[in-house]
């Protein structure tokens, strides 16, 4: 996505990867009523656009959320403590209804150059007080997502539920970068659920791979295990990574600029082709 990756470029088109078939679309197809909450505004990199053109019907950023639950808020918009506060009562009113349902949650604690510490964290998170604040936001989101998850799990609403927990990206340039560096860094993905085996993938994997894992997690039928570029990690064909090796594999992608470009390849508008219809 290199040539269109400026926040400019995201932020001002009202569509957002509109040539592809996305996980939203996928659900969308199969009858999930789809939801999405973020402590960010939605114009914020494009992603309201991007779930309102995927299959989302409600689609909640941080004015949304802080009008919601109450309370100031972050610098930003609304803080994780109010995210998850919010995603736990739509996940009540999403498994009284009956229907099938998505749930994706944006939390921003341990974004950089230094991290946005919720209020209900200060002095809560059991570091030192001299610790970067980044460390501090982190271990609070951290604490933060599993009380979510344990006070759901206590209330019944995991139920036939598959659960995806993940990295966006590897931390960005901040406070503690220079540690970071000192390991080897790796996004993070986990899924846990019904049916779903309790081990550790140890091949080579990208963020490609996550589409069809959760696809193939919900019980979708995949051909050959795979989905766009990506593999399920449940079964046992190798990545498009662990076949060609991670150098070749990265070039290849960076290369392709007549695919990426039909990936933002925008639809006509129902009016375009209204107008289209009367002028033939």
């Amino acid at each position: 996505m290199t040539y269109f990756t400026t926040r400019q470029y995201l932020e001002e088109n009202s569509q957002f990867l509109p040539g592809l078939t996305c996980l939203g679309d996928v659900l969308k197809a199969r009858g999930y009523r789809q939801n999405f909450i973020s402590g960010w505004p939605l114009g914020f990199t494009g992603q309201g656009a991007f779930y309102a053109s995927h299959g989302y019907s409600s689609i909640m950023g941080a004015a949304e959320v802080v009008a919601a639950v109450g309370g100031p808020g972050s610098s930003f918009g609304a803080d994780d403590a109010q995210v998850l506060d919010m995603s736990l009562d739509v996940l009540r009113r999403a498994q009284q209804d009956g229907r099938p349902f998505s749930l994706t949650i944006a939390v921003s604690g341990g974004h950089a150059i230094d991290g946005y510490l919720t209020d209900k964290c200060i002095g809560m998170t059991g570091l030192p007080r001299q610790t970067p604040n980044i460390l501090h936001a982190v271990k609070c989101t951290n604490m933060l997502i599993a009380d979510f998850i344990h006070e759901a799990e206590a209330e019944g609403l995991m139920a036939n539920t598959v659960l995806a927990l993940q990295s966006d990206h590897l931390s960005a340039p901040s406070t503690v970068t220079d540690r970071l560096n000192k390991y080897d860094r790796r996004n993070f993905f986990s899924l846990s659920g019904d049916g779903i085996p309790s081990k550790a993938y140890t091949g080579l994997s990208g963020t490609i791979d996550i589409f069809p894992t959760i696809l193939d997690a919900l019980g979708v039928p995949l051909a050959n295990d795979q989905a766009a570029f990506g593999v399920s990690l449940l079964g046992d064909r190798p990545t498009l990574a662990e076949v060609f090796g991670q150098a070749r594999f990265d070039e290849a992608i960076y290369a392709e600029d007549v695919l990426v470009r039909s990936f933002w390849k925008l639809k006509p508008s129902r009016t375009d082709v209204a107008a289209k219809v009367e002028l033939d």
